[in-house]
């Protein structure tokens, strides 16, 4: 662990950049079922399938 002048900043910028991360790639993957579902909903496919 990198110490800048005994300041937890650093820690805690990486723990908000980790959250932030999280937080986008489940926004991604959430869209991507979405569009999934969609898809199988446009074509006539029984849905059964729960998400």
């Amino acid at each position: 662990m990198h110490k800048k002048g005994g300041t937890p900043v650093p820690h805690l910028l990486t723990s908000l950049l980790t959250q932030v991360a999280v937080a986008v790639i489940e926004a991604l993957v959430i869209r991507l079922l979405v569009q999934l579902w969609n898809a199988f909903a446009r074509s006539g496919r029984p849905m059964t399938a729960a998400a």
